[in-house]
């Protein structure tokens, strides 16, 4: 919007970057309020490293990616300030989450090692976890439906042999586009947004299950498609 806008007036163009700054200011404010502990670190670490390939993709112009970091900070911290309690609840109580993570993570660890070429077969979580719940670690275990590690239950549930072929071809999509973002003349900013957003994701996926929602796992499938193709006809042009 801030590129966009840059021939226009005064009004016009705050009114050009408020199509863009009220989207920005409602998904921050979304985020906070799932009370997310992972989801809002995976965010910060994707803006984070966006703003330092822009800065040093585009020296000229850091200044307007930090400041958009700056503000999505801001916005996050007053939403925060103002009493939001289940944020502070769940940081609260991160120590006992590790603790909890930490055993389901264990168990599940030891499930792939037992079938580490072909796994236990896809969508056999419940079951491998109900067979795997003993006294010491029923009280972690009984209410899960998902490995809290998008990683471990691929490689759990299909194993070496079809988690491999998935982990390289979404490795070779989000490379090829953030290799293309270095070579095009225009766009190139939107490349790395995207690759950018790559982050939040596989960051969220260490220690949630996500991508095991239908919606999220269908949109990042959409980004990824989006880089791909993005880099590609650009490339062309």
């Amino acid at each position: 919007a801030l590129r966009e806008s840059r021939e226009l007036a005064g009004p016009d163009r705050v009114s050009r970057i408020s199509f863009a700054v009220a989207p920005l200011a409602l998904l921050v404010f979304a985020l906070i309020l799932t009370g997310s502990r992972m989801g809002t670190l995976a965010t910060l670490a994707g803006v984070l490293i966006l703003g330092v390939w822009q800065a040093f993709a585009e020296p000229g112009r850091s200044w307007r990616t930090l400041g958009i970091a700056a503000g999505v900070t801001l916005i996050a911290a007053v939403v925060v300030g103002l009493g939001n309690d289940l944020v502070l609840r769940r940081v609260a109580a991160l120590d006992q989450d590790v603790d909890v993570r930490s055993v389901i993570f264990a168990v599940h660890w030891r499930a792939f090692l037992d079938a580490p070429l072909w796994g236990s077969g896809l969508g056999s979580f419940t079951d491998v976890n109900s067979y795997l719940m003993s006294a010491e670690t029923y009280e972690e275990l009984w209410s899960i439906r998902a490995t809290h590690n998008v990683y471990l239950q691929w490689l759990q549930e299909a194993g070496l042999i079809g988690s491999a072929p998935m982990f390289a071809l979404i490795g070779l999509v989000i490379m090829a586009a953030a290799l293309r973002a270095g070579t095009l003349s225009r766009g190139s900013w939107a490349l790395r947004a995207l690759v950018a957003a790559n982050v939040v994701v596989l960051v969220h996926g260490l220690t949630d299950f996500a991508l095991q929602v239908p919606s999220i796992a269908a949109m990042w499938a959409l980004l990824l498609g989006v880089q791909f193709g993005f880099g590609q006809v650009r490339g062309r042009g």
